[in-house]
């Protein structure tokens, strides 16, 4: 028995058999992640799900709007670079935000990376720039409006706890991670055509639908949370803002939004607000958003499994 010779993954990838190891390991890949947001909903708790709903249904549309903003936003945003449709690659792109925010980070990137492969939307180099280029201009789009509304906020006086807030940090460690920053800043600057290729005017459309999307998506959740407890004034709610915008910039923080429930738990004590309130509109929006995607995961999973042996039926004939 003479076992085939592959020179390289390509080659192993592109066979028989390694097209059916393929598949078997994404069918296990979505299958684990169907089963991780499913003990995320569990271990939240259903009862307090259940009973901290709102019943405005003016809640559940703005909140589809909040979910649907990024994958959106993205869809609009890589066409500037590739041609492709909007509906063929929405499931995709919806698929990235559940894997980012739920699995591992970036782990959507790959996702997005071999799917652009496989539609043959450009070489393996080009289609990693397009995606790497994309990933730059979204995070910078994102860190600039986040603040710009930081800043807007406390120049206005609308944080409720800023002083508590900053008597705890040190301004050695402020102005040093400042400096930081901006040196990092300066030399990717000048060697920006290292690592960012990207044309301008793309850039600028980029980081246009980004910024915008930011925009509106922090508008509306004033809004949703307005909507929930009106009785709250509209400065405690741009404190909570505050928080969630500064926990979404912390890299490598797992579970950022249980973190973010449990950092607004104790600010809502320190500025006398309802926490009971407030842990039940934030759980309720938590479980909503793993809920909807577990849901959106597993139709998209099962429709692209029926898809793909209908594909392998009519290439087999």
């Amino acid at each position: 028995m003479v076992l085939p010779y592959y020179r390289n993954i390509s080659d192993f990838a592109e066979s028989e058999k390694g097209k059916l190891i393929g598949k078997i390991i994404s069918y296990l890949i979505q299958a684990g992640i169907i089963a991780y947001l499913g003990y995320q909903l569990t271990r939240i708790g259903w009862g307090n799900f259940f009973s901290s709903l709102p019943t405005n249904p003016l809640f559940y549309l703005l909140f589809l709007v909040i979910y649907g903003a990024l994958p959106m936003t993205e869809i609009f945003s890589y066409m500037q670079s590739w041609e492709m449709g909007f509906w063929e690659s929405l499931p995709i792109y919806i698929k990235k935000r559940v894997y980012n925010k739920n699995f591992i980070g970036y782990s959507g990137e790959v996702i997005v990376y071999t799917w652009a492969r496989k539609k043959t939307l450009g070489s393996e180099k080009n289609i990693f720039k397009v995606i790497r280029d994309n990933n730059i201009v979204s995070s910078l789009a994102s860190t600039t409006v986040v603040f710009g509304l930081l800043i807007a906020f406390i120049l206005s006086g609308r944080i409720e706890f800023i002083n508590e807030l900053a008597s705890r940090y040190d301004t050695f460690t402020i102005t040093s991670t400042s400096v930081i920053v901006c040196i990092i800043a300066i030399i990717a600057y000048y060697n920006r055509e290292y690592f960012f290729s990207m044309p301008a005017r793309i850039a600028g459309m980029v980081f246009t639908f980004h910024s915008i999307r930011m925009l509106v998506i922090n508008a509306v959740q004033i809004l949703i949370w307005h909507l929930v407890m009106p009785e709250v004034s509209f400065g405690i709610w741009f404190t909570f803002l505050s928080i969630q915008l500064i926990i979404s910039r912390v890299p490598f923080l797992p579970n950022r939004d249980l973190f973010y429930i449990g950092a607004s738990l104790e600010v809502s004590q320190m500025i006398n607000v309802s926490a009971a309130g407030i842990a039940g509109l934030l759980v309720a929006q938590n479980v909503l958003d793993k809920l909807l995607n577990l849901g959106l995961f597993t139709l998209i999973s099962v429709w692209e499994g029926k898809r793909d042996s209908l594909l392998g039926i009519r290439e087999s004939d």
